[in-house]
């Protein structure tokens, strides 16, 4: 992960995004909407540093914040359009990375490695305390 997160880390250089920026911009373009405890629970980064990244990343422009239409106590986070893009922009080298990471693997095996994730992620969450909580 360390290898990968420096390749990552040259690519998110030109739009100056840290990881866990990048992170959360991840979880903001896949749910198009979250709250902070949701990003929290989705990225499992502290509330306080997910309040500070969505901060930064509004500031920039990348994100906005809204009350919730059905209960104005929610505040909701979603990207903007300039924040979709340069999402989308970084997540093609993302992606890249990724899959020169797993190009030595057959389909078979990126299956099972899959499964095993799954499986391990489900163990580690059931920990008690869990984690992200």
């Amino acid at each position: 992960m360390n290898a990968m997160n420096a390749q990552l880390l040259r690519a998110l250089r030109p739009v100056e995004l840290t990881l866990q920026q990048f992170r959360v911009m991840q979880h903001l373009r896949w749910a198009e909407v979250a709250t902070i405890s949701e990003i929290c629970k989705g990225t499992l980064i502290e509330q306080s540093v997910v309040s500070r990244i969505v901060d930064q990343v509004e500031q920039r422009g990348f994100a906005v914040r809204a009350k919730r239409a059905t209960n104005a106590r929610v505040v909701e986070v979603r990207l903007t359009a300039v924040g979709e893009a340069v999402y989308d922009r970084v997540d093609i080298a993302a992606r890249a990375i990724t899959a020169a990471s797993q190009s030595i693997l057959s389909q078979a095996e990126l299956d099972e490695l899959n499964r095993q994730l799954v499986r391990l992620a489900g163990h580690v969450l059931s920990l008690d305390p869990p984690l992200g909580r």
